[in-house]
């Protein structure tokens, strides 16, 4: 069901396999309007490698503009794929929970958060394939330069909420989350 894009060499899953595990579980090619939609954060906090540090600073942050942390492993695929499903934007630590992404509709927004210089571009290949819009926001890993994509890191607040602020801007959803954050501030 892989294969490798011959302009990124990246080995992600066929398109047909997609298209078919996103209409087994119903996942909808555009958001539903009769749901608010969600803005995730998916959390790596129980994750062996590469780890947010600051995580609570982060969320803290991002709390201001509607976003709620989720922890994948606390969910069955079943939720997972629903609160895919039901998001604008999703935004957390590369890894494996930001898979979840994949099950989003399209036009989502994907921000995946990364200490070192990836090696490979799975999440960002898949998510511009099922057409989601992918965002990189790098951090400062923390560990020796040969283990960088493994390494916990640390992330500035400010970049992280610099990256929310200019895809608010450049969507159709940019009164909705400005306007929370500021009725939250």
């Amino acid at each position: 069901p892989m294969f490798m894009d011959k302009n990124t060499r990246t080995t992600i899953w066929a398109t047909e396999l997609s298209s078919y595990l996103r209409q087994s579980f119903r996942i909808p090619d555009v958001h539903a309007t009769d749901k608010p939609r969600r803005r995730l954060f998916v959390s790596r906090r129980s994750a062996i490698y590469r780890r947010l540090l600051n995580e609570d600073e982060i969320l803290e942050a991002l709390g201001h503009y509607g976003f709620e942390s989720i922890d994948p492993a606390n969910h069955t695929i079943e939720e997972q794929i629903s609160l895919s499903s039901e998001s604008e934007i999703i935004l957390g630590p590369a890894g494996s929970g930001m898979s979840m992404a994949y099950f989003a509709p399209q036009s989502t927004e994907i921000v995946e958060l990364r200490g070192g210089k990836p090696t490979v571009h799975t999440v960002r290949d898949h998510v511009k394939a099922c057409g989601q819009n992918y965002h990189c926001v790098f951090g400062v890993t923390v560990g020796p330069k040969d283990r960088e994509n493994l390494n916990n890191f640390w992330m500035p607040v400010e970049k992280v909420v610099r990256k929310v602020e200019q895809i608010a801007k450049s969507t159709s959803s940019t009164r909705t989350i400005l306007s929370s954050a500021e009725h939250q501030l």
